[in-house]
């Protein structure tokens, strides 16, 4: 009995183990079991999704891949792409294509504009020509009308007398003694006038066309005997006295008409010269103007002495050939300088002579003119002051005469030193002159 409840623990413990044993076994079978079931349907699964991706559609068409849409997406871009590059091309071929024809309408209009504007400076070029030919022909009239003048000024004064007992003495003793004459005089210093050479400006051409027209003008009259060689035979009304003040009423208002055509021709000159801009510097200008004309067109000594000291001609003028601008340029020393000087051209020296030009005058510059009232341009008393003549006032008048109120400005110094110095040097040197001096008496 002992022994048996001994025996009872252990048969107990064993019953226990196997007991746990074969649960142990079930649940092991039977977790294989839930394995291999789970198995089987993830590879039913898999063979179905595998079917369903590899089976036909059910309407017969072809599958699309996800690979194949992307691929269709790509070429849906590119293709994009292209058209987008082919149209910004086009764009940019018309956009080239008008800007060609642009340049060419141009380049057309700029070849329209190139010939125009050579038919222009052939017909400038033709023009100048005419004018220098004009200009010379007039300047070789000039200078035949003066070699004319010079002739019977020469025969007037001495004149061709038959021989007398000496000389018919000689004549028969000598077969040459035909030619035996008289000695000639010397020219008169009025009827020696500068050299000049052609023409280098508008001015010039007024100048020197006016002078020679008029010269032949007398001349003809003369040679013609119907009139006498004087001071008042011009037909011109070229002569005025130096002690009447000059009409300057051409040159202050130009719709003027006047008999004075001395007056008229400086008063266009010095209208040429748009550096002159103020009205003392333009009397001053029309001053030397009519003085010269006046000798120029008569060579007589009521004109020369007319021509006040300073201004009237140099060695050089005489002597060397130049433009005729620089014979009214109011300093000796300062034509010579141009006259040796001849690459200065007219346009160089009015630039500075107008603007730098000044006179010394010490009142208000509208004191310059004066207008006699009740006087009027035909000689008729009126009450119009517009129709009464501008005079020069004759205080303005003997300060122009007088060199030392001419001065050079900064900007002709600057610009041409050598000159100012030779005029500095030759006021300093030579003593006051006045600014007329008459010859013989």
């Amino acid at each position: 009995m002992a022994a048996l409840h001994a025996e009872s623990p252990a048969l107990a413990l064993a019953a226990s183990s196997s007991t746990v044993s074969t649960v142990s076994a079930a649940a092991a079978a039977e977790a294989g079991a839930d394995a291999s079931s789970r198995k089987n349907k993830s590879t039913d699964k898999g063979t179905a999704t595998a079917s369903r991706r590899t089976a036909p559609p059910a309407d017969g068409s072809v599958p699309i891949r996800p690979l194949d849409k992307k691929r269709a997406r790509d070429r849906r871009a590119q293709q994009a792409l292209r058209d987008r590059t082919r149209s910004t091309i086009h764009n940019l071929s018309e956009q080239v294509s008008t800007l060609t024809r642009v340049v060419e309408r141009q380049s057309e209009e700029l070849s329209v504009l190139r010939g125009q504007l050579d038919g222009v400076a052939a017909e400038n070029a033709v023009l100048k020509q005419r004018v220098a030919a004009a200009a010379a022909a007039a300047a070789q009239a000039a200078a035949a009308a003066q070699a004319a003048g010079h002739r019977l000024a020469m025969v007037t004064d001495t004149g061709d007398s038959p021989m007398d007992a000496s000389d018919a003495s000689a004549a028969a003793s000598s077969p040459h003694a035909l030619f035996v004459s008289r000695p000639r005089p010397s020219p008169r210093p009025w009827q020696m006038t500068p050299l000049n050479g052609p023409v280098t400006c508008i001015a010039d051409t007024l100048f020197v066309g006016f002078v020679s027209a008029q010269r032949q003008v007398l001349s003809s009259q003369v040679l013609s005997s119907q009139i006498p060689l004087s001071p008042t035979a011009s037909t011109t009304s070229t002569h005025t006295s130096a002690s009447q003040p000059a009409n300057i009423s051409l040159l202050i208002d130009r719709r003027r008409r006047g008999s004075d055509e001395v007056a008229k021709v400086a008063s266009d000159i010095v209208r040429t010269y748009a550096e002159i801009e103020t009205l003392p510097k333009q009397l001053a200008a029309h001053f030397l103007m009519t003085r010269l004309l006046k000798w120029l067109v008569l060579l007589d000594e009521p004109s020369w002495n007319d021509v006040p000291v300073w201004l009237r001609p140099t060695l050089a003028q005489l002597t060397i050939e130049h433009p005729s601008w620089i014979d009214r340029i109011p300093w000796p020393a300062a034509r010579d300088f141009f006259i040796h000087h001849p690459e200065v051209s007219i346009d160089q020296f009015a630039a500075k002579y107008g603007t730098s030009l000044s006179i010394r005058w010490p009142y208000d510059p509208s004191m310059v003119v004066i207008q006699p009232p009740g006087r009027s341009h035909d000689g008729v008393n009126s009450t119009d002051k517009n129709l009464n003549e501008h005079l020069v006032n004759p205080i303005f008048e003997h300060y122009i005469a007088n060199l030392v109120n001419w001065e050079v400005g900064d900007e002709m110094r600057a610009a041409f030193p050598d000159m100012a110095r030779l005029v500095d040097e030759a006021q300093a040197q030579s003593p006051q002159q006045p600014a007329f001096m008459r010859l013989g008496g």
